[in-house]
C-alpha cells in the first residue's frame, strides 16, 4: 500500500451482529455530521496526513446497550456509560506502508504502522448531537524498520511514535 494512501479518518472494523435478539434491539440516531479540530500534535507534517481539521458522516445505532459508529461500510462498537450519554470507542489498525519493490529488486524490512484510534463522546440528551475528543497515536509495530521513511522528504511523519488529539461537535444532520 502506498503511504500517500493512508489519511486521517475514522474509520472502523467491521463487526459482525449474529445474534437475533442483539439485531432486534437496533435504535438508529441519524446520520451525524462531525467536525474536529487539532489541539495537539507531535507527529508533524508527513506524507500520513495528520491536518488541523477533519470533518466526516457518521451513523449512530444504539445496539443493545452499546453504540455502533458506522462510515461507510466499517462500524467500530463504543461502550456506553450507565447514564446512556457518554460513550468511548478504540480502534487499532497496523498497515505496512513500504511501497512494494520494483520486479527484481531485494524487498526492505516492512515498517509496519500501527494506529489507534480513541474518541470519547456525550451525547446531548435530546441525542441531536455530541461533542468530545479524538486522538490518533501512531507507532512502529514491533519488527518494524521505519527510521529510513522517517528521514524521506517528505517524510513518513516528522516521529514515531507520535499522537495528536482533536475536540469534537457533531449535529445530526438526518433523522432517524
Amino acid at each position: 500500500m502506498a503511504r500517500g494512501a493512508l489519511v486521517l479518518a475514522l474509520v472502523g472494523l467491521t463487526a459482525c451482529l449474529a445474534d437475533d435478539a442483539v439485531i432486534a434491539e437496533r435504535e438508529s440516531l441519524g446520520i451525524f455530521h462531525m467536525e474536529a479540530e487539532r489541539k495537539s500534535s507531535t507527529c508533524g507534517d508527513g506524507q500520513i496526513e495528520v491536518g488541523p481539521t477533519f470533518d466526516l458522516d457518521v451513523k449512530l445505532v444504539r445496539v443493545g446497550d452499546d453504540l455502533a459508529w458506522e462510515v461507510g461500510n466499517s462500524r467500530v462498537m463504543a461502550t456506553v456509560d450507565e447514564n446512556g450519554q457518554s460513550f468511548a470507542l478504540v480502534a487499532t489498525y497496523e498497515v505496512n506502508v513500504r511501497e512494494a519493490p520494483a520486479e527484481g529488486e531485494e524487498a526492505p524490512p516492512p515498517c509496519v504502522v500501527r494506529r489507534v484510534e480513541e474518541l470519547r463522546g456525550q451525547l446531548s440528551d435530546d441525542e441531536r448531537s455530541f461533542v468530545g475528543t479524538a486522538s490518533y497515536s501512531f507507532e512502529a509495530a514491533p519488527g518494524s524498520e521505519c527510521d529510513d521513511l522517517l528521514r524521506e522528504t517528505p517524510p513518513l511523519l516528522a516521529e514515531l511514535p507520535c499522537e495528536a488529539r482533536y475536540d469534537v461537535n457533531a449535529t445530526r444532520t438526518v433523522a432517524p
